[in-house]
């Protein structure tokens, strides 16, 4: 290692140590053995931006900005500086001017690499540049030049925009003999059932590969609509029995249940289901059941292609948003409740209707076929001959297929463009599924920011 640092910290210390000797005890000057880094910071960062010239060809120019938005977080324990919001993609900070500041005025010091390629110390200046395309180390050393701490300086910069939306397909040559289906995903796995031969059968994801479930119980041809996860148990209506099942093929009855038409869905809580009378919930994981209250006539609620969603409120904790939409008479109908971990059954709030307000022009369009699912903190729907999305950003109220975001979801390009029964369904990994009646092929595909994971932020002091 060339080291620049002794002669310099020699003439310092005798500097410092003759005008301790020329002053009085006022003056002494005190050396402080400990030593940190404390904050630190960028200056002004170039950035390429893309664009399209007038004759459709690519081109880009460059800005500037600085990035104080974007916090440099410390890990004392580690001796790590990072920023765990990364910089926008296409940032260049091979040449940056950053802010290092130190406890006690220690010295900072950085390793590099000279022109040779060895290894160098290089006092830190706030009016010298640093390449941060790769991770920096820095050295604090105390006052008294007795010891020092090691830090690694880590830039993090997007690779992607974020925006890209990415689709892959999986195939199973058993599918294209399945017709009505419907797909669901546990923390573990994503399963589709369908209708084959006027009976309900079971198929599961591993792996990018589709295993068709042999099942303990003989399913009706209209189980599947009900197939319905809850606490990573499905259950499913079957002949007038709600079952349960931890792997698709190997069913439980928990409860007989003849005035149930079909499961919806489930919250942390309850289990819900549509019936001869309106809503029901099930408080015992479907052991018993007991009519929901609504705010409207039961003539109001969807009967064909039903999309149940449980959402947490980010204003109470414990607490879920449920929304509930379907079609009646080629008409979408929407409705909502708050619930709560309610022990008081008194208090439960009743399921609300979305009035039809006729000079809301933005209202989802009459599909023959629709499906709604919550994603990327926002609500979309798909159906009629699959030329689009619609974003929902007000859970349901009113719907866009024009918005900036609501372009980022593009559809798989091999998918057809058909008005035909379909299922879609998300996974804990941020991914999205579909997959079309009849058709041996599901889609999966994921927006690139619901990707990218969050760092470590607060620390707490090991015992």
């Amino acid at each position: 290692m060339n080291l620049k640092l002794p002669v310099i910290a020699s003439m310092v210390m005798t500097v410092l140590m003759l005008s301790s000797c020329l002053g009085t005890d006022e003056n002494t000057i005190v050396y402080y053995n400990d030593t940190a880094l404390t904050s630190f910071s960028l200056g002004t960062v170039k950035l390429i931006n893309h664009t399209t010239a007038s004759d459709g060809s690519d081109s880009t120019y460059t800005t500037t900005y600085t990035p104080s938005s974007n916090l440099f977080y410390i890990d004392q324990q580690q001796g790590l500086v990072y920023n765990p919001d990364s910089l926008p993609v296409n940032t260049n900070v091979e040449a940056v001017l950053a802010t290092i500041n130190t406890k006690k005025s220690g010295v900072a010091v950085l390793e590099l690499k000279d022109r040779e390629g060895k290894d160098s110390l290089v006092y830190y200046s706030s009016t010298d540049s640093i390449d941060f395309s790769k991770p920096v180390n820095v050295r604090v050393y105390n006052l008294s030049w007795t010891a020092y701490r090691t830090y690694t300086i880590r830039v993090n910069v997007h690779q992607q925009s974020g925006t890209e939306f990415n689709w892959e397909k999986t195939t199973c040559s058993e599918l294209s003999q399945v017709g009505m289906r419907r797909m669901v995903s546990t923390d573990q796995a994503t399963y589709l059932f369908g209708v084959e031969n006027e009976a309900t059968v079971g198929f599961r994801l591993d792996n990018d590969t589709w295993t068709r479930l042999t099942s303990t119980t003989s399913l009706t041809a209209d189980a599947y609509k009900s197939i319905t996860v809850k606490d990573n148990y499905l259950y499913i209506l079957n002949n007038g029995s709600v079952l349960r099942s931890a792997d698709g093929s190997t069913w439980q009855t928990v409860g007989s249940a003849s005035q149930l038409t079909q499961l919806l869905g489930a919250s942390p809580y309850k289990l819900y289901a549509m019936g001869t009378e309106g809503l029901y919930e099930s408080a015992d994981n479907g052991a018993t059941w007991s009519r929901d209250n609504l705010d409207e006539s039961t003539d109001l609620l969807p009967q064909d292609n039903i999309s149940f969603i449980c959402k947490p409120s980010q204003v109470n904790a414990d607490t879920y948003k449920l929304l509930l939409f379907g079609t009646r008479d080629g008409v979408t109908y929407t409705w909502s409740k708050v619930e709560e971990d309610e022990s008081d059954a008194e208090s439960a709030q009743p399921w609300s209707y979305y009035d039809v307000d006729k000079y809301n022009s933005h209202q989802l369009p009459k599909w023959d076929y629709e499906q709604v699912i919550w994603y990327d903190n926002s609500l979309l729907a798909i159906g009629g001959d699959f030329w689009q999305w619609y974003q929902s950003l007000d859970e349901g109220l009113v719907w866009d297929g024009e918005t900036e975001e609501v372009n980022y979801y593009s559809l798989p390009g091999d998918f057809p463009k058909q008005s035909i029964q379909f299922t879609v369904t998300t996974d804990s990994n941020h991914y999205i599924y579909i997959s079309r009646q009849g058709d041996e092929r599901v889609w999966k595909g994921r927006l690139a920011r619901t990707a990218w994971t969050e760092e470590q932020t607060v620390y707490t002091r090991s015992k």
